[in-house]
């Protein structure tokens, strides 16, 4: 999950914690992209809007490479 925002995501962390799933939280775009290249998760929630590049950018990033254009 990449957001900025503390106060927005805390829902999504405890719903994630109560899953006992592996998962990060990045509040920059550019971090998640690269951890994304690193860790190659099977899906990622992305905030649209965020101080250094916007979800939907982040998105196309991912999109535009083969190592990482099959997450969800």
């Amino acid at each position: 999950m990449i957001d900025d925002s503390e106060a927005q995501s805390s829902r999504i962390k405890a719903t994630l914690e109560s899953w006992a799933t592996a998962w990060s939280a990045p509040n920059r775009g550019v971090e998640g992209l690269r951890l994304a290249r690193m860790s190659k998760p099977d899906l990622m929630l992305l905030d649209v809007v965020m101080d250094d590049i916007d979800g939907f950018a982040v998105c196309r990033w991912l999109k535009m490479d083969a190592e990482t254009r099959d997450i969800r």
